[in-house]
């Protein structure tokens, strides 16, 4: 998910995030919940992470584009006004992501602070297609101690 943290804590993760994204703006897990009750402003979700993290489960309305190519071409055939969030598992990628973005001039493009693991960890909403799931691929064993283990496909 990035270059790992010393210690995995969410205090370390947005530090790292902080120090190698230092202008690349998020929002929060809270923030995000209340965009989406709304029916306005249009909102895209981007969810940077592989396809198999994906398939496990995403947030609902989510498309999977990891590529920054991908992710511009798709916007740019979108409603010029919509609100981009991206996210990842904690939110190194998707601000990796939304940094590049910017630099093309996409510039409504933010990271969601937490990405999927914080979102889930909140007891909020997880998609495997249309059918809400209680699984979140974990990426990997040290990343995934961010994700409580109830979310663990394998529990």
């Amino acid at each position: 998910c990035g270059g790992g943290p010393q210690s995995l804590e969410w205090s370390s993760v947005d530090t790292l995030i902080a120090d190698r994204f230092p202008a690349t703006p998020s929002i929060t897990t809270t923030e995000l919940s209340k965009m989406l009750a709304e029916p306005s402003p249009p909102l895209l979700l981007i969810d940077a992470r592989t396809p198999e993290e994906y398939d496990v489960s995403h947030l609902r309305g989510a498309l999977n584009l990891e590529s920054a190519d991908a992710a511009a071409a798709w916007i740019a055939q979108q409603d010029g006004s919509a609100t981009v969030v991206a996210y990842c598992s904690v939110g190194y990628r998707s601000a990796a992501l939304v940094t590049e973005l910017r630099g093309r001039g996409i510039t409504q493009a933010v990271n969601l602070e937490g990405s999927i693991f914080a979102w889930a960890n909140e007891g909020r909403p997880v998609y495997q297609g249309d059918s809400q799931v209680d699984t979140v691929h974990p990426f990997d064993a040290s990343w995934g101690a961010l994700l409580d283990q109830r979310f663990w496909p394998d529990r």
